[in-house]
């Protein structure tokens, strides 16, 4: 639970009267599985302490010496990787630390500054010259090794076609699977329902006391949450005794929205190929025989697109609205908001893809025949102010999307996208042939490890874009 003194105990927050942001200690029982950091904010107008806890899925044993050095050392970084929550409710200069690696300082280091750009941006804060890390006079811990894990992929899901295609990929190559989630909701579970597989679910509390700082006052904005996630999910390979981790990543993550100061401002970084080498160079040093990749990293949104349209069993399960993981019964949808960034861009991604009368289907509305829709496809298109702060993809393939939808003979006069691309000709963006096959290319830029490729490579050739003409 937090403890709070001074002024932060009562009434308004001042973000700036506190000064410093420290790691104040963690826990990892190897007999509940359970994970506590520890944090504090200290300053004039005194201290706050927080405390927040992971509780991970039991394994058919007890854990092994080995294991419990593992999940310790997986632990430490979580507890590093969880701090940003925290510290952004004063973003102040200092940030003690731990005595860090190379590579965990880098990891870390680039959590703060990049990982937490949207929320610098929102708020007005210059990163690039802050955080500055202080270091405690201990020993970074050594790796853990001797776990003798099982060849296994644990599979990330969140609910959206992404970890779909991926746990689609892995299972026509014959791989076994176990799909993971923080929390446990319903369209993770129903996507793992769909795939027939074991659902393994970890779970993450806050420290109620942040809630009550952002009412007072503190500061607020996104955090780089697929950090976190990747490390509960190599917690709970540790436990399960699983050789590897995969996420569903794609290279549309990489693209930020805007620069400022000097760093990229990306809702997505956290999911960018960066930030998992960063974050898998951390791990080597922490537990070496367990591998961290994303399968999906060769890919765009667009063709990912492509191959999850095929996958029918999924179709009425997924979901990747914001709306549908609110925390209040109340304000939560049950799939689709049809009004949100990710509701239009799914909507856009699936249109070459999926007959018109599917996709309304799934969503509930025609959001390419809808004019309310036009000024939100503006931004996604790259037409007006900036690619929104969401985990859409790229102008480029917004823009692929639209041409190819056009030429679907069920979108003919569709509102949307007669306006838009009238928009994009007169603007000398409208893609040729050229950007279209680029779009939907993959790439050859990634961590996968080689069975991990070819599984890919596999399905993406029995899958191949049947481009309209």
């Amino acid at each position: 639970m937090s403890r709070v003194s001074g002024e932060a105990a009562g009434g308004t927050f001042e973000p700036g009267r506190y000064h410093t942001f420290a790691y104040a200690g963690f826990d990892a029982d190897p007999r509940t599985l359970t994970i506590t950091g520890r944090y504090r904010l200290s300053g004039d107008a005194g201290e706050v302490e927080f405390s927040e806890t992971f509780v991970l899925a039991a394994g058919e044993e007890p854990l092994s010496p080995a294991r419990t050095a593992a999940l310790r050392n997986v632990a430490r970084l979580l507890w590093l990787a969880a701090g940003p929550s925290y510290y952004k409710t004063a973003a102040p200069r200092t940030v003690v630390v731990p005595a860090l690696s190379p590579a965990e300082r880098e990891w870390l280091e680039a959590l703060y500054r990049e990982g937490l750009g949207e929320f610098a941006a929102v708020n007005g804060i210059d990163l690039s010259a802050r955080p500055v890390f202080t270091e405690l006079a201990d020993a970074a811990p050594a790796p853990a090794t001797g776990l003798a894990p099982a060849r296994r992929s644990l599979v990330a899901v969140g609910g959206g076609k992404d970890s779909c295609v991926s746990l689609e990929v892995l299972r026509e190559a014959g791989e076994d699977l176990v799909a993971f989630n923080v929390g446990g909701h319903r369209a993770a579970r129903d996507c793992a329902a769909a795939a027939g597989l074991p659902f393994v679910v970890a779970r993450r509390t806050l420290d109620p006391r942040l809630g009550e700082l952002n009412r007072a006052g503190a500061l607020n904005g996104h955090v780089p949450v697929t950090a976190i996630v990747s490390l509960v999910a190599v917690a709970q390979a540790v436990v399960l005794g699983i050789d590897e981790v995969v996420f569903s990543n794609e290279r549309s993550a990489d693209a930020p929205s805007f620069w400022a100061h000097g760093l990229p401002v990306n809702h997505q970084y956290s999911k960018g190929l960066a930030a998992e080498r960063r974050l898998r160079a951390a791990l080597a040093g922490a537990v070496p025989e367990i591998a961290y990749y994303s399968l999906l990293r060769p890919l765009s949104e667009l063709r990912i697109a492509s191959v999850f349209a095929r996958l029918d069993a999924y179709l009425p399960v997924f979901t990747s609205c914001n709306a549908a993981f609110r925390l209040e019964e109340g304000r939560r949808v049950e799939r689709w908001c049809g009004h949100c960034p990710m509701c239009r861009f799914v909507f856009l991604a699936l249109a070459p893809f999926l007959s018109r009368d599917r996709l309304v289907a799934i969503l509930g509305a025609d959001l390419l025949d809808d004019e309310a829709q036009l000024d939100g496809y503006r931004e996604l298109l790259g037409l007006t102010g900036f690619k929104p702060f969401e985990c859409v993809g790229e102008i480029e393939e917004s823009r692929v999307a639209l041409v190819l939808a056009a030429r679907a003979p069920d979108r003919e006069g569709a509102a949307v996208v007669v306006r838009l691309l009238e928009e994009l000709r007169a603007a000398g963006v409208e893609p040729g042939e050229a950007e279209i096959l680029a779009a939907l290319a993959p790439g050859d830029v990634h961590e996968l490890p080689p069975h991990a490729e070819a599984a890919l490579r596999a399905v993406l050739s029995s899958s191949d874009v049947d481009v309209p003409a």
